[in-house]
């Protein structure tokens, strides 16, 4: 894209907020990580005064706990009868056994020899 490899003006700031305006958080904060490792390197060697990403600020993506299972729900899913084989056929996945220890405690059950 045309304008978008220089700060002709020597704000770069201005240049990479405008360049990565629609980046994700995650995509914002690995695209500065390059120049700023860069201008640490080039300060080292003194051949940079000052740092030009130093008022670029990172974005902070914000974890999403929204489908996250706290343990008591958990344990709770796991204690109904089946319920570990049924999610494992359902998911395809194996479920640890650590959670189908949960669940069989929690069915007054075992499943390990060793509990």
């Amino acid at each position: 894209m045309p304008g978008d490899r220089a700060a002709p003006d020597g704000n770069v700031a201005g240049w990479f907020r405008h360049r990565y305006a629609a980046a994700a958080p995650a995509t914002w904060s690995r695209k500065l990580a390059t120049p700023r490792s860069a201008a640490t390197w080039w300060r080292a060697q003194g051949r940079l005064a000052a740092d030009p990403t130093v008022l670029v600020e990172r974005h902070r993506e914000t974890p999403d706990r929204a489908r996250a299972l706290t343990v008591a729900r958990a344990t709770e899913i796991l204690s109904l009868d089946g319920a570990s084989d049924q999610l494992n056929r359902i998911s395809g996945l194996m479920i640890p056994s650590s959670l189908v220890d949960i669940s069989s405690k929690a069915r007054g059950t075992s499943s390990n020899p060793n509990s």
